[in-house]
């Protein structure tokens, strides 16, 4: 009988492979850069390409995000967001990424239904640049609720305070690219709305 597999966190140690290792204190962690900062294919350490060969590394840093919902990008093909750019945060962070990964599995879901089984593509229309914007804007319209990070002591949240020397031709891409500044119930009424109603607006499946 093969030998039982110890479990690979015990009370005070990690098991890696036939090693056991002694801890204090476990930190589990996605990462250290600031959401401030960099787009997701910064943070992912990849490239993403869209439309017309635009890359999201120099498109996001100059006119900032184009979003439905802060989860589906109208510039990039097939690519699901889990926030929090333009997106509803809870101070359970667990908790919004759990929201974004349901309202991607329902166009999914939805795309999959009105592709009848056959082989598709969930492509952002024309329409959407439009919504994207509109969304954009509501984005911006709460952003000023943020700027109390500007007055926060220098940290993790805000730059090292770094976000205070932001030049000016570039606050407006940081206000829409900041959270849905009226809070997580108001923005999963919003998205659970649209959900109910069985939209799909701004969403092309392509067959």
């Amino acid at each position: 009988m093969a030998e039982k597999l110890k479990p690979w966190v015990t009370a005070d140690s990690l098991i890696i492979r036939t090693n056991e290792y002694k801890v204090d204190v476990i930190i589990f962690a996605t990462g250290y850069r600031s959401s401030a900062t960099g787009t997701p294919a910064d943070k992912a350490n990849m490239t993403i390409i869209g439309k017309k060969g635009i890359s999201m590394s120099t498109e996001r840093p100059r006119i900032g995000p184009m979003t439905l919902h802060g989860v589906v990008d109208t510039k990039f093909l097939n690519l699901f967001l889990s926030g929090p750019h333009q997106a509803g945060v809870s101070s359970s962070y667990v908790c919004a990424l759990d929201e974004c990964a349901k309202h991607a599995a329902y166009i999914l879901s939805e795309a999959k239904r009105r592709a009848n089984g056959k082989a598709s593509a969930v492509a952002p229309t024309a329409e959407a640049a439009e919504a994207a914007e509109d969304w954009a804007a509501r984005i911006t319209m709460y952003a000023g609720v943020m700027a109390l990070m500007l007055g926060c002591t220098p940290g993790y949240y805000n730059l090292e305070g770094d976000v205070t020397r932001v030049p000016v031709e570039y606050q407006s891409v940081m206000a829409r690219s900041t959270i849905w500044g009226a809070g997580i119930d108001s923005w999963l009424g919003l998205i659970e709305k649209w959900r109910v109603e069985g939209r799909i607006d701004g969403i092309e499946v392509r067959v």
